[in-house]
């Protein structure tokens, strides 16, 4: 019976290193998309400002700047910022009902909802990868004062979308196998509190 037990400790604390290996692995991968965000964020920000200075005091404006920020960086702004924030939390999630019932039942409705957010977020994966496939094959162009190529854009949507759907199925795995992962900790390139 002790070396069963045993056993079953040691199997216990490798599934414990490997999810903890599997979460790490994946948070560097959000960290990394969202410091691109934030990157994103800021170049808005730069670009905006000196469009509005030249087309104010110097009527130059940037003809550009517009479908740059509109075609790739909010686009990159919000689908690698997705990530980040599922982790954290951050999310909308509606739980006012789901907190009244029993422990058991949040526990089975939380595993549905994963499997609900697996499968919905896989249509939209595989939805953003035939958007991004076709205009990278059909050489498609962003109607614009550049003809910038529109793949550029489209794969935000995919890049953001697997790393969510790594996150679920982290959480989805670590609930089915009892595993706790920290999913909430700070990104590596922000100071610690």
């Amino acid at each position: 019976i002790a070396a069963a037990s045993r056993s079953s400790g040691h199997v216990t604390s490798r599934r414990h290193r490997v999810f903890r290996r599997l979460d790490s692995s994946v948070a560097v991968v959000e960290d990394l998309a969202l410091l691109t965000a934030c990157v994103s964020l800021f170049l808005i920000m730069v670009v905006k400002a000196v469009d509005v200075t030249l087309r104010y005091c110097f009527n130059f404006p940037l003809e550009w700047s517009y479908g740059l920020i509109s075609h790739y960086l909010l686009v990159a702004a919000f689908f690698l910022a997705m990530p980040y924030t599922y982790r954290v939390g951050g999310h909308v999630n509606v739980d006012i009902v789901v907190r009244s019932f029993a422990r058991p039942i949040q526990g089975a409705f939380r595993v549905l909802t994963l499997l609900l957010s697996l499968l919905l977020f896989s249509v939209i994966l595989y939805e953003g990868l035939i958007l991004t496939g076709k205009s990278w094959i059909g050489t498609e162009i962003m109607p614009d004062f550049y003809n910038w190529p529109s793949w550029t854009s489209n794969i935000f949507v995919p890049v953001g979308i697997v790393l969510v759907e790594a996150r679920i199925a982290l959480q989805l795995g670590a609930r089915l196998l009892n595993v706790s992962v920290d999913a909430r900790r700070f990104p590596f390139f922000l100071p610690r509190e």
